[in-house]
């Protein structure tokens, strides 16, 4: 047989969902379990939500629509991060995926080039290495501070800045941390990443 693509070799096959379903195996035998694998809700669908999208298949909306959601959905959306985020978000802003992979993969395929940087922080969620690996891209670590909380440390990114690179990945909370980025480290970043012509 011929082999697979040389972008997609790298790529780590012991993931997250093969720990879990080898968890779940070892629940089925008995074994108690404290699921921290996954980031999977610990309560089931809302009630609302079923309803309306089994209303929504019952109507017969089965067909494709837009790649980007209906405007309905955007308007809503953009409405609920105005009134919870304290932002001004607009509709055209909401672009809904299935999924972080995807966004990350369609983001990271439409700004990295081969050769390109990416700062990741050292701390991290595993898919971010994979998505740029396929991408052709360069990870480049910059430092979370323990002893802030898991805060980005500055210097450490300013340091981790070249002419190659493209963009940053900025995530709060983080994972696996939980941290969140505290709002004079975000002016901070907000500086640093104008300066530097940056992606977040």
């Amino acid at each position: 047989m011929k082999p697979i693509s040389r972008r997609v070799q790298p790529i780590d096959s012991a993931n997250a969902f093969q720990i879990w379903h080898q968890a779940l195996e070892l629940e089925k035998q008995g074994v108690e379990m404290i699921h921290l694998i996954l980031g999977e809700p610990d309560f089931s669908t809302p009630d609302h939500i079923v309803t309306a999208a089994t209303a929504a298949l019952w109507a017969g909306r089965t067909k494709y629509g837009s790649v980007i959601g209906s405007h309905s959905f955007q308007q809503a959306a953009a409405a609920y991060f105005t009134r919870t985020r304290g932002i001004n978000a607009r509709a055209e802003q909401i672009f809904p995926a299935p999924g972080v992979k995807a966004l990350l993969f369609f983001s990271m395929l439409a700004l990295i080039d081969e050769g390109d940087e990416l700062l990741l922080p050292d701390l991290s969620y595993p898919a971010y290495r994979e998505i740029l690996s396929i991408a052709g891209g360069r990870e480049v670590e910059y430092r979370l501070d323990p002893a802030r909380s898991f805060q980005p440390d500055i210097a450490s990114i300013r340091a981790a800045i070249s002419p190659h690179t493209m963009a940053i990945i900025l995530n709060s909370p983080n994972n696996p941390t939980g941290s969140i980025i505290d709002e004079a480290t975000t002016a901070a970043l907000a500086e640093l990443v104008l300066a530097n012509d940056l992606w977040v």
